[in-house]
C-alpha cells in the first residue's frame, strides 16, 4: 500500500461493491473503500470525504509504527468460523468451533442465564461448576487475538 497524507495507506486495483457516504470523522483503524477500486487503511485521523466502510481494526496499538511512513505490505485475510452445538447427556451443551484464525487466537465460549445484554452476566463456560453449567442456557463464541 502507498503512503498518503501521513495518516493513510491506499491501494488501487480492487473491485468491490460500494455504499459510499460522507464521513466527517475517520479514525485510525478504519478500513475504507474510496470509489469502487481503492482500498484505504487509516492509521491516523481524517475526514471530509465519501467512503464505503469495509471494516475497522479492533486494536490500533502500534499500527502507525507497523505501517511506517513509506509504502507498506498489508495483508487481509477473511476469517472463517463454523460451529455446531449438540446436547451431551440430553441437557449439557457442547460447542465445537473450527476457524482459520491465527494460532495465537483463542476461541472462548461464554455462557449466560439470560441472553439480554442489560441483564446477562457472561462467564467463561469452561470455568463454571457442573451445577452452574446446568443453569446457563445461552452461549456465544468469542475470538480473542493477542
Amino acid at each position: 500500500m502507498t503512503e498518503l497524507n501521513g495518516n493513510e495507506k491506499y491501494r488501487y486495483g480492487v473491485s468491490l461493491p460500494t455504499a459510499a457516504r460522507h464521513f466527517d470523522k475517520i479514525e485510525a483503524g478504519d478500513l475504507m473503500l474510496y470509489g469502487s477500486n481503492c482500498l484505504v487503511l487509516f492509521y491516523g485521523a481524517a475526514g471530509g470525504y465519501s467512503y464505503t466502510r469495509i471494516g475497522k481494526l479492533t486494536s490500533t496499538d502500534g499500527l502507525a509504527k507497523a505501517v511506517g511512513n513509506g509504502a507498506a505490505t498489508v495483508t487481509f485475510e477473511k476469517a472463517t468460523l463454523s460451529a455446531s452445538i449438540r446436547m451431551e447427556d440430553g441437557n449439557t451443551p457442547c460447542i465445537t468451533a473450527v476457524t482459520n484464525l491465527p494460532a495465537e487466537s483463542a476461541i472462548m465460549t461464554l455462557a449466560a442465564k439470560d441472553p439480554s445484554a442489560d441483564k446477562s452476566e457472561w462467564k467463561d463456560y469452561n470455568l463454571l461448576s457442573a451445577d452452574e453449567k446446568q443453569a446457563y442456557r445461552f452461549f456465544r463464541l468469542v475470538a480473542n487475538v493477542d
